[in-house]
């Protein structure tokens, strides 16, 4: 029997082969995280809004004898304090 040394030209492809496989396989993985990642960030933000806005909702819609009334009011006013609630 002849003694081999090294690896032959079709050993060397199929690792080659195996390698890149498994680099594209990490790579879509990480790229995938990475979507992932992006699109939970943007549902936080979305919630964060959509909290934002029951706030100035309900800052902005009072029950006035059983019934809500509109209170329009600027940003300014409502900061300045220059508002005050009615004594019911």
């Amino acid at each position: 029997m002849l003694c081999q040394r090294g690896s032959s030209v079709i050993e060397v492809l199929v690792a080659a082969t195996v390698a890149v496989g498994i680099a594209l396989g990490l790579t879509v993985f990480f790229l995938l995280t990475l979507r992932v990642g992006k699109d939970v960030d943007a549902q936080a933000a979305v919630q964060r809004q959509g909290g934002a806005i029951a706030d100035e909702l309900g800052r902005q819609l009072r029950l006035v004898d059983g019934s809500p009334k509109r209170v329009h009011v600027c940003t300014s006013c409502l900061k300045a304090g220059k508002i005050q609630k009615l004594a019911h």
